[in-house]
């Protein structure tokens, strides 16, 4: 195939190497290379690219490059004999069908049949810093859908104890983000949902969704569920109607569901030095009395104020 202008200059001097760092390499061995660094690579610029190695397996000629920050992912390159001035193209090997690979690239070689014997480099040829991409965190890649559990009537079961030492553990409640969708890719369209505003800065780049009440499709005329499945679990009056909050507790007027906005599904009301937290005698008025007492302060100091 017809060999450009520029290869045939690369073919007597370092490029695509830095200068002075490939003593070990023919310059008329690799004509051109480029690599990106994926969304998801986390590099800066003071990480490298180096060819490691140069292996020979019958006909093919394989190309070890490594990145000084994951010298565990190398980028391999498998160059037939025929592959002369031919753009090969290689990834790293933990590419998901979510996520794109770590890392990725291309060399061009001018005759892969020079190279007669395996080459273990001693000192790595370094690659040129201008022909590496880096996008790591550049973009958005997928989005992933999750509604956080709402607050429920019957709390979710812990494992471990509760003791004196540490009332806050160690016990744990289960995972209670409801994922509805992951790795949503392609054409995406954000839509205004009930009391919802969605607005876009160009001057920052920036999308921001907050809650504003009455925006949106506005107030909804009965709960929204958190997923098809949990109507399934209330029971229905004659007409199919909910007979009972999708929390499966009372309605909103007859429940504590947040205290200065801290929800569920479990809010401890803890006491501690000065303070005490009890439930009033009349259980009928269903009443938590906090009582900022002071009692059991190791000091109290002259200019407390209390009230």
């Amino acid at each position: 195939m017809p060999q450009p202008r520029f290869f045939d200059e690369n073919l007597n001097r370092s490029f695509p190497f830095v200068t002075n760092t490939d003593a070990e390499l023919p310059h008329d061995i690799i004509v051109d290379c480029g690599f990106t660094m994926g969304l998801y690579s986390n590099v800066d610029p003071s990480n490298e690219v180096r060819l490691k190695s140069i292996e020979l397996a019958s006909s093919i000629r394989t190309f070890t490059f490594v990145c000084s920050k994951y010298e565990g992912i190398p980028l391999k390159f498998h160059v037939g004999l025929g592959d002369k001035f031919a753009t090969i193209y290689s990834d790293s090997d933990l590419e998901t069908s979510c996520r794109p690979p770590i890392w990725s690239g291309y060399i061009i070689v001018a005759d892969p049949a020079k190279i007669t014997s395996n080459l273990n480099f001693v000192e790595r040829p370094l690659v040129e810093p201008a022909l590496i991409h880096n996008l790591s965190g550049s973009y958005i890649n997928d989005f992933n859908l999750a509604n956080h559990d709402r607050t429920r009537a019957k709390a979710p079961a812990v494992t471990g104890s509760i003791d004196e030492d540490n009332p806050c553990g160690p016990y744990a409640i289960p995972d209670v983000n409801l994922v509805r969708a992951r790795c949503v890719q392609g054409n995406i369209w954000l839509k205004e949902g009930y009391n919802c505003q969605i607005t876009q800065n160009a001057n920052n780049n920036s999308i921001t969704i907050a809650a504003r009440r009455g925006y949106g499709e506005g107030e909804p005329l009965a709960e929204v569920p958190l997923d098809n499945h949990e109507l399934a679990d209330i029971p229905v009056d004659e007409h199919g109607c909910p007979i009972q909050p999708l929390s499966g507790g009372p309605w909103c007027k007859d429940t504590l569901r947040s205290i200065n906005g801290l929800g569920g599904p479990i809010l401890n009301l803890m006491a501690g030095p000065g303070v005490s937290v009890t439930a009033d005698p009349d259980l009928s008025k269903h009443k938590i009395v906090v009582n900022v007492n002071m009692l059991g302060l190791v000091k109290c100091f002259d200019d407390m104020v209390t009230s």
